[in-house]
């Protein structure tokens, strides 16, 4: 059994939406971070925590709070095993968000453990008021991580999802809403996995979109910093287009005799938010004399500049950490 936030999908990366054209009065935006450990399908489960927080609002503005997500715990049971761990999932009130994993330990018994980070926002304020058919346009920032496996048998692994869906002119929901649907438009799809086996071979593969990551050494997967874009489609005058950003991060263990020795893993930095938006929807007029653009494209340029300086120094900043101590960053009280 995997764990899942609430809702049809995993919960989530890092969202704000920067809009091109006003929103409607009412709609409907959902931020939601969860940080889980257990051993699937284990009742007791002796490993077992988790923490989780969410934000909703009827458009962008309404998001005012950073929200945390935090565990870490040193837990050991004779029929299980022990593990030392830590995980955190955040996202920013103006849109950025970061995860953070570290497990040391293993498991005795014939069963899977599980470490996991999770952000998942949904949206659906964009609405077409250019009064002409536009083509939509999704760009968004992959921050930079790592995934680091000193030694051990385990599998480490990351999931990025990115999903648009023309809602046309169907009346709009009215919040709370507890689950965060998956979406049937286009989508951008990224994950990979970081693999050690009985032999201490440590293999890296990847499916779906390709952004960039690589395994630079034994021990180590870089995802490096990087803009990508996700065509949406057509959007008719006054249509409405939801978006669905999700990020996950695990480390799974699979008994009996799996166990994990520093492995670390991060995306942007969850203790140090920024204040720029990662992604950010932008229509393009279908007309033969195109209106001009909205001054938040402007905005946006700007706020990409400023995510790709924040993205080198926070390379190098992970890279000093996992240096310094790759297997236990420090627990918040």
């Amino acid at each position: 059994m995997t764990r899942f936030l609430p809702g049809s999908v995993p919960a989530f990366l890092a969202l704000l939406l920067a809009v091109t054209a006003p929103g409607p009065a009412q709609a409907l935006l959902i931020q939601r971070v969860g940080v889980f450990s257990d051993v699937v399908f284990l009742v007791p489960d002796p490993l077992g925590n988790s923490d989780g927080a969410e934000v909703q609002g009827t458009t962008s503005t309404d998001i005012t709070t950073d929200i945390l997500a935090t565990i870490g715990d040193s837990t050991a049971d004779p029929a299980v095993g022990g593990v030392t761990y830590q995980a955190l999932a955040s996202a920013g009130r103006f849109g950025a968000v970061g995860l953070r994993t570290s497990l040391t330990g293993g498991i005795s018994a014939s069963e899977t453990y599980e470490l996991t980070a999770q952000v998942s926002i949904y949206s659906d304020e964009f609405v077409n008021l250019l009064g002409v058919p536009a083509r939509v346009e999704a760009s968004f920032i992959i921050d930079g991580g790592s995934l680091l496996m000193e030694a051990g048998r385990a599998e480490v692994s990351y999931q990025l999802e990115v999903e648009g869906e023309n809602l046309g002119t169907a009346p709009i929901e009215s919040p709370p809403r507890l689950l965060i649907p998956s979406l049937s438009g286009p989508s951008f799809r990224s994950a990979g996995e970081f693999v050690a086996d009985a032999l201490g071979n440590q293999v890296f593969t990847t499916r779906g979109a390709d952004i960039g990551a690589t395994q630079v050494d034994r021990n180590n997967v870089d995802i490096p910093f990087s803009f990508q874009t996700l065509d949406l489609g057509i959007l008719g005058a006054g249509e409405r287009m939801a978006i669905r950003y999700f990020f996950d991060m695990r480390t799974t263990l699979t008994g009996p005799g799996a166990f994990a020795e520093g492995i670390f893993t991060e995306f942007s930095d969850p203790l140090s938010l920024g204040s720029q938006p990662v992604i950010a929807l932008r229509a393009t007029p279908l007309a033969s004399s195109p209106l001009p653009e909205p001054p938040l494209a402007a905005l946006l340029v700007a706020a990409l500049a400023g995510c790709a300086a924040r993205g080198r120094s926070g390379r190098a900043g992970r890279a000093d950490r996992a240096r310094s101590d790759p297997g236990r960053p420090p627990v918040r009280a």
